[in-house]
């Protein structure tokens, strides 16, 4: 089965639950949860890392990272999933990005201001107004969960890393233009939910 095909099977299943029964201020019950998932949470990181990843940390280092961050903000008070789904895209987002740093989110937001427009502004604006890694974390995963194909969200990650549009057509077999068409479309998706103030909190 192709990777996008897992991812969305992934989250298909999950987009059904309901919160109602998990309180989210509730450290132990949210840990509790993610333990509950430890396998599918660690299924999800194998896809994630790259060879040469997986020579310095495994899925179980991530899983540990992914319960850590999330526990950090069940205490700080800012997680807040509208749906499992939406919860679920968070931890797709923290699996990704390991390490996300808002700052260096910034300084790439700002190179792609004469190339990418309204929508790099839109991001820009947001991440100067952020004061932690944690917030910037949250919007990435509203950003991921508002596209429902596995390549949209690798291509989004990619480009969120600086990777030019050839680069990601190599790494994922498109060409650079199919590339490019992908990304306009996410572009032009992302700054209409970005005007709508569907990504803020």
């Amino acid at each position: 089965m192709e990777k996008q095909q897992i991812g969305l099977r992934v989250h298909q299943e999950l987009s059904g639950e309901g919160l109602e029964d998990l309180p989210l201020k509730d450290r132990e019950a949210i840990a509790n949860y993610l333990m509950e998932h430890r396998d599918r949470i660690r299924a999800v990181a194998r896809r994630k890392l790259s060879a040469n990843a997986r020579t310095v940390f495994d899925s179980e280092d991530v899983f540990s990272s992914v319960l850590r961050r999330v526990d950090t903000m069940v205490e700080a008070g800012t997680l807040r999933p509208r749906s499992v789904a939406e919860l679920w895209a968070l931890i797709d987002a923290i699996t990704r990005n390991n390490a996300l740093n808002r700052t260096r989110l910034i300084e790439r937001a700002r190179t792609l201001l004469d190339e990418e427009g309204p929508y790099a502004q839109a991001l820009l604006d947001r991440l100067c107004r952020y004061k932690s890694d944690d917030e910037a974390t949250i919007l990435l995963y509203r950003m991921m969960a508002c596209l429902s194909d596995e390549i949209d969200r690798q291509v989004l990650s990619l480009r969120l890393k600086g990777a030019s549009h050839r680069a990601i057509g190599t790494l994922l077999g498109l060409s650079e233009e199919a590339t490019r068409q992908r990304w306009r479309a996410i572009r032009t998706l992302l700054q209409e939910k970005f005007s709508a103030g569907v990504l803020d909190g």
